[in-house]
């Protein structure tokens, strides 16, 4: 096993094959596809825009003027990018950290961030 100070002789693997093992084929995650079927980013952007809107008809419907419903909808944008673009950061170097390998005797995930 490597020591977590070591980089991997072959990418993907632990160490080099044993003998009479071969790599058969390789491949690591789309990057885009991985963030949307891990972290749902859609559906996550999805809830807070249906999140906003909710809150700009409750306003409307309290009487409150045009200008301070815009107002207040635009206060609410940081607070649904903030999750969005760390899920967004998260599941780009997840994709980039991970490698699918299969060889004649196995199957390795090799997945994982360091937070």
């Amino acid at each position: 096993m490597n020591n977590n100070d070591e980089i991997s002789p072959v990418r993907g693997l632990p160490d080099y094959p044993p003998e009479g093992e071969h790599i058969l084929w390789q491949g690591a995650p789309h990057q885009g596809a991985f963030i949307e079927r891990v972290f749902h980013l859609r559906l996550l952007a999805a809830y807070f825009a249906v999140m906003v809107a909710i809150f700009a008809i409750m306003d409307l419907a309290a009487g409150v003027d045009a200008a301070t419903v815009a107002g207040d909808a635009a206060a609410l944008i940081p607070v649904a990018l903030v999750p969005l673009v760390l899920l967004w950061l998260v599941g780009r170097w997840m994709a980039k950290t991970t490698v699918y390998t299969i060889t004649n005797k196995r199957v390795v995930l090799d997945f994982g961030l360091a937070l």
